[in-house]
C-alpha cells in the first residue's frame, strides 16, 4: 500500500488517500480510515465494529444485486483492515466528492 496524502483529521482518526496493490493488477484508488491513539479502550471496539459493518453492507449490496437484479451502491468497497504501530486502520473504496458536515 501507498500513502499518497492526508486527507483529514477527526476526534478520533485520519483519513488518507493512498494505493492498494492487489496481486499484478493496477493500483486500487483507496481511502485509509487510521485510528488515533486513546485513552479510553471502547474506542477500539468502536472503531474496528466500523469493519464489521462495512463487510455487512457489502454483503448485504451484492446479495441484492444478485437476487433482485439491481445495482445498488449503498457503502464503499471494503479492502480489510490492519495496524500500524499498534493502531488500527480500515482500507475502504476512495469515493470522490464533498465533504458531508453533520453538525
Amino acid at each position: 500500500m501507498e500513502i499518497i496524502k492526508r486527507l483529514k483529521a477527526g476526534l478520533t482518526g485520519e483519513v488518507y488517500e493512498g494505493n492498494l496493490f492487489l496481486n499484478d493488477k493496477e493500483p486500487v484508488h483507496v481511502a485509509v480510515k487510521a485510528m488515533k491513539t486513546l485513552e479510553f479502550p471502547a474506542a477500539r471496539q468502536f472503531f474496528l465494529q466500523e469493519s464489521e459493518t462495512l463487510a455487512f453492507l457489502m454483503h448485504l449490496e451484492e446479495e441484492a444485486n444478485r437476487d433482485q437484479g439491481l445495482n445498488l451502491k449503498v457503502a464503499p468497497i471494503y479492502y480489510g483492515r490492519g495496524e500500524y504501530q499498534e493502531n488500527p486502520y480500515l482500507v475502504m473504496e476512495f469515493i470522490e466528492g464533498k465533504e458531508i458536515r453533520i453538525c
